[in-house]
């Protein structure tokens, strides 16, 4: 009888942490930052276009993601190449230049991939 109760506890433990990892996904969904919706996704050659004739105030590189704003203040988002000529340009063009580093995974996906 032992063995039996020693299965279940193991099934109840199981069960509460599938619980706890479904409650986590859903809170974190909630709680990352959303995508603006009034974001105008760009080509990389409307983006080059833009850049060319000074409508771009400022920019924020991420890996190949390029988020910026328009002198009349919209957002835009563009994906970039490797392009050795941009930094160069975008300076030329005094347009304000921002670098951050890739995002890290959120806490509980690195405890989730730890565990597992």
């Amino acid at each position: 009888m032992n063995k039996s109760n020693n299965g279940k506890s193991f099934k109840s433990i199981g069960l509460y942490l599938l619980l706890g990892i479904i409650l986590i996904s859903i809170l974190t969904s909630f709680l990352e930052p959303q995508q603006d919706s009034n974001v105008k996704k760009l080509s990389y050659s409307e983006f080059l276009s833009h850049l060319e004739h000074n409508r771009i105030r400022r920019v924020i590189i991420t890996n190949d993601t390029l988020m910026g704003i328009f002198e009349d203040g919209n957002k835009f988002v563009t994906y970039i190449p490797n392009d050795p000529d941009l930094i160069k340009i975008l300076k030329q063009k005094e347009v304000d230049i921002e670098v951050k580093p890739p995002a890290e995974p959120s806490w509980w996906l690195r405890f989730l991939t730890s565990l597992f």
